[in-house]
């Protein structure tokens, strides 16, 4: 598994996790889907945009590459009461099963039964949490994308047109067609290397148009890449400002050890020089990297657990504003929280950021209370929910400034 999550808080008294801003009804959410109650928290200066302003709903979520769906040879366990490490709010880290040595062989099978992680099963689930938030922009980590997924030969601009997913390998194909026929227009980008899973990134077609070429980066010289691409927002009835911005999707190396929150800060870095020339950037990611110390497995040979200084999150937020951040007025506790067979692994890992004067977060999904996810002895993945990641969505308002609106689209963002 390449990523895991944390603790929780009560969830304020707001308004219902799914449907648009306005007052239509929510739209049902089965069982199948429902696993976790979530629930809308407001910006101090409120949820809705002023006037003047347009909002875009984004989300992000990591969808487990299909490759990493490892379960447990029988029925689930349970019940596990919570590790110790993890009875304070928001500790991030790795908690190992009593008995098990950290420094023993790597066990990456879930405690969730295989039977429950096929594909066909897990993709249903993933499209309705996703499209049942009716989102403007979505970015996904893990996609399942084969060798064969290039579309430089037929479309050398990097975008999608409907029917693209007929050429595509992988699981990709799926996730494509689905969201071409529910109205999104998209680009992919694999890792390198022998890796099958990659990064997406998809607006809505009636309220965004891509324009130029998709950019495609990778990383610290590492196998993992970001994927960008400029986006227009089509004027909402009557208004004639011309507002652009880079969308970007990017998924970080995952691990909890010194050395790799090394790594990440590098490919923080490359990423922050990609951007250097883009004022305006609104950031879907799956970091890995936890926003607060977090405690690390001890070092072969060692007993000690070792805490590990955050420095990837806080070299992203000199230049970004954290969607969740600035409406919470701190992280989520946990975005993710995989139940291994020998171990837990929590984390706030996954951000919706921002860049540019334009963009202010109205209002984000809260994560689950911690009790919830406590109850299910699987943990992330489980039968009633098909990811090791939890979904973020949140309500962006986007203005043009005078700068942004006078612009042409070769010059912004």
């Amino acid at each position: 598994p390449s990523d895991c999550a944390a603790a929780a808080a009560p969830a304020p008294d707001v308004a219902p996790a799914t449907g648009d801003v306005g007052d239509a009804p929510a739209p049902a959410v089965p069982a199948a889907v429902a696993a976790f109650s979530r629930s809308w928290a407001e910006a101090p200066a409120g949820g809705r945009p002023s006037e003047g302003e347009q909002s875009l709903r984004v989300v992000s979520l990591n969808i487990l590459a299909d490759c990493l769906t490892r379960g447990s040879d029988g029925p689930s366990q349970g019940p596990r009461p919570c590790p110790e490490l993890f009875t304070e709010p928001d500790v991030g880290g790795v908690a190992y099963e009593n008995g098990v040595k950290p420094d023993g062989p790597m066990n990456f099978t879930f405690r969730c039964p295989s039977d429950l992680l096929s594909w066909k099963r897990r993709w249903p689930m993933l499209k309705q949490l996703i499209l049942d938030q009716e989102p403007d922009v979505i970015g996904l980590q893990e996609l399942d994308l084969a060798r064969e997924c290039s579309f430089s030969s037929s479309n050398p601009g990097g975008l999608l047109r409907p029917g693209a997913a007929q050429g595509l390998v992988g699981h990709g194909k799926d996730v494509l067609k689905d969201l071409e026929e529910a109205g999104f227009d998209g680009v992919l980008a694999r890792k390198k290397g022998p890796a099958t899973d990659g990064v997406g990134l998809f607006w809505r077609r009636s309220r965004l148009q891509g324009y130029g070429s998709s950019m495609t980066w990778t990383l610290a010289g590492s196998v993992h890449v970001a994927v960008a691409q400029r986006l227009r927002l089509l004027p909402a009835s009557g208004g004639d400002a011309d507002i652009c911005f880079l969308a970007v999707c990017t998924h970080f190396k995952a691990g909890l050890t010194p050395e790799i929150e090394n790594f990440r800060a590098r490919q923080a870095d490359a990423l922050m020089r990609c951007l250097s020339s883009h004022r305006d950037v609104l950031l879907m990611a799956d970091l890995n990297a936890h926003p607060r110390p977090f405690t690390a497995p001890p070092p072969p040979g060692k007993e000690e657990v070792v805490t590990v200084e955050p420095k990837t999150y806080q070299m992203l937020t000199k230049s970004f504003r954290s969607a969740y951040a600035e409406v919470l007025e701190k992280e989520s506790d946990f975005t993710c929280w995989g139940g291994l067979a020998d171990k837990e692994c929590r984390g706030t890992f996954d951000y919706v950021l921002m860049r540019g004067s334009m963009f202010e977060p109205r209002r984000v999904l809260f994560m689950p209370p911690a009790e919830e996810v406590l109850r299910i002895p699987d943990r992330l993945p489980n039968a009633d929910y098909p990811s090791d990641h939890f979904l973020l969505s949140a309500d962006i308002s986007i203005s043009a400034t005078p700068a942004v609106a006078a612009a042409t689209p070769s010059s912004v963002p």
